[in-house]
C-alpha cells in the first residue's frame, strides 16, 4: 500500500495485480513502517513484487548530469532548527505551511488536524474528534491552506483529505465549513490551484475530480485507463499537483508508472511521462521542469520536460538498497525552482536538499520515515518543513 493506504488489503493469495504496493516492509524496519503491511505475502508474492517495484527501464536522459555529480552522496549533514514532537496515535502524513506562514498544519494517522504555531511551536488547534475507544477513523492523507491574497475575506481555510471526504476547516476556530463526499473513493491527495478558485482530488478509484471552490461543486471528473481505450490512470494516484501559472492545466502520479498532463479545455491528458512510481507527494511542477521522486532504489529522483514529457535528468540520491525510497519531492518555495527538498522511508530514512543542477546541499537524518515535504519562503531565506512520522523538523537551506 502506499504510505497511508487506509484500506484492508483485497488481493486474493497469488494476485498482487491490485495490491503494488510499496511499503511491504521486512521484518525489523525502524519507525512506523510495520503499520503499513496490509497483507502477508508468500515467498513468491514477494519475489514479484520486488521485481515489479525495482526494475526501472532505462530511459535515455537529454541532460545528463557529469560522473563527478553522480557520485555524490549525502553532502553537509543537516541539523534540524526547530523540531515538534507528535503523540504516538497522531503519526504525520502530510503537511502544510500556512499563506502567511504563522502555522502549520500536519494531516494525521488517527484522523485529526494538528495546527501548530511556528512562533510558539505549540500545537495552537486540534481539528477533528478524537476517535472512541475500539474506534478507527480514517487517516488524514492531505492537507493544504488555501491560497490567500489581499482580497481574500476568509483567512487560513484548510482544506483536508480524509477517508472518501473533502473538509473544509476555518483552522484558527476549528469551525467545519464543508464537506464533500466521494463515495467509494479513498483520495491520497489533493491540491488548491494557484488562484484558489479550484480544487483538485485524487485516490484509489484513478480517477481526478476538480472542485469549483467557491460553489464547491464537483466540475469535471478526469479519468481513463481501465481498458476505456482513453488515456488516464489504470491504478491508484497519489499526488495531484496544480501548474501554478496555468490554471487549466494539472498533473498527477501514482502507482501506474505514469505522470499524465491534463488540460481542463481538453477534458483529458495531453501528454504523460512513463517511468515514475509515486507512492506520496513526489510530484512538483515549475515552468518548464517536471520533478518526480519515485519509491525505488534506481533512479528514484527525476526531472522531465514539461512540453514533451521526456526525461532529462537523473539527479543523484545515492543510498544503500532499501535504506531510503522517496515518499515526497518538491521544489522549494523562495527558491525560483533551483532548489529541492526530497525524503522517504526504509531502514535509514532521511530528507535531502539538492539544487535542480545536481548538487547535493545536505542530508537530514530522522528516526522515523519522512512523508511529506513543504516549504515557505522567509525573507531571510526559504524554510522546509520535514514531516516525519514522529515529528515535524523545519530545515534552513541557506544554513547547509
Amino acid at each position: 500500500m502506499g504510505p497511508f493506504d487506509p484500506r484492508p488489503a483485497q488481493a486474493e493469495a497469488g494476485d498482487i495485480s491490485d495490491d503494488d504496493s510499496a511499503p511491504q516492509p521486512a521484518d525489523g524496519l525502524p519507525g512506523s513502517l510495520k503499520s503499513y503491511t496490509t497483507k502477508a505475502l508468500s515467498v513468491k508474492e514477494r519475489a514479484a513484487l520486488e521485481e515489479s517495484t525495482y526494475y526501472v527501464e532505462a530511459l535515455k536522459e537529454r541532460f545528463p548530469l557529469s560522473e563527478q555529480l553522480h557520485q555524490q552522496t549525502s553532502g553537509d549533514r543537516l541539523e534540524a532548527a526547530t523540531s515538534w514532537q507528535l503523540q504516538s496515535a497522531g503519526e504525520g502524513l502530510a503537511v502544510s505551511y500556512s499563506a502567511c506562514g504563522d502555522f502549520v498544519a500536519v494531516g494525521c494517522r488517527d484522523g485529526q488536524v494538528r495546527v501548530f504555531n511556528t512562533s510558539t511551536g505549540a500545537c495552537q488547534y486540534t481539528l477533528g474528534r478524537a476517535s472512541a475507544a475500539h474506534e478507527t477513523q480514517p487517516a488524514c492523507t492531505a492537507v493544504q491552506f488555501r491560497p490567500e491574497d489581499a482580497s481574500t475575506e476568509t483567512k487560513n481555510v484548510l482544506v483536508v483529505a480524509r477517508g472518501d471526504a473533502v473538509l473544509h476547516y476555518h483552522a484558527t476556530t476549528g469551525q467545519l465549513m464543508n464537506t464533500s463526499d466521494e463515495a467509494g473513493n479513498e483520495i491520497y491527495t489533493l491540491s488548491v490551484c494557484a488562484d484558489g478558485q479550484q480544487l483538485a482530488t485524487a485516490g484509489s478509484d484513478h480517477h481526478v475530480r476538480v472542485y469549483d471552490e467557491q460553489t464547491r461543486a464537483c466540475t469535471v471528473d478526469l479519468a481513463g485507463g481501465d481498458d476505456t481505450g482513453a488515456a488516464g490512470h489504470s491504478n491508484s494516484v497519489y499526488s495531484v499537483k496544480w501548474h501554478p501559472d496555468d490554471p487549466q492545466v494539472l498533473l498527477s502520479g501514482g502507482w501506474d508508472r505514469t505522470v499524465q498532463v491534463w488540460d481542463l479545455r481538453a477534458g483529458a491528458p495531453v501528454r504523460s511521462a512513463f517511468g515514475p512510481y509515486i507512492c506520496g507527494d513526489a510530484l512538483d511542477v515549475h515552468g518548464r521542469t517536471i520533478l518526480t521522486g519515485s519509491w525505488r532504489d534506481e533512479t528514484p529522483l527525476q526531472l522531465w520536460d514539461y512540453g514533451s514529457g521526456q526525461l532529462d535528468t537523473n539527479l543523484p540520491f545515492h543510498e544503500p538498497k532499501g535504506a531510503c525510497h522517496l515518499y515526497a519531492a518538491k521544489f522549494v518555495a523562495g527558491a525560483n525552482g533551483g532548489l529541492i527538498a526530497c525524503g522517504g522511508s526504509g531502514t535509514q530514512p532521511c530528507a535531502r536538499l539538492l539544487t535542480k543542477d545536481g548538487k547535493v546541499k545536505g542530508t537530514l537524518r530522522t528516526s522515523s520515515p519522512v512523508h511529506a515535504v513543504s516549504s515557505y519562503a522567509e525573507e531571510a531565506g526559504p524554510q522546509v518543513l520535514v514531516c516525519c512520522a514522529e515529528a515535524v523538523q523545519i530545515i534552513c537551506p541557506g544554513a547547509a
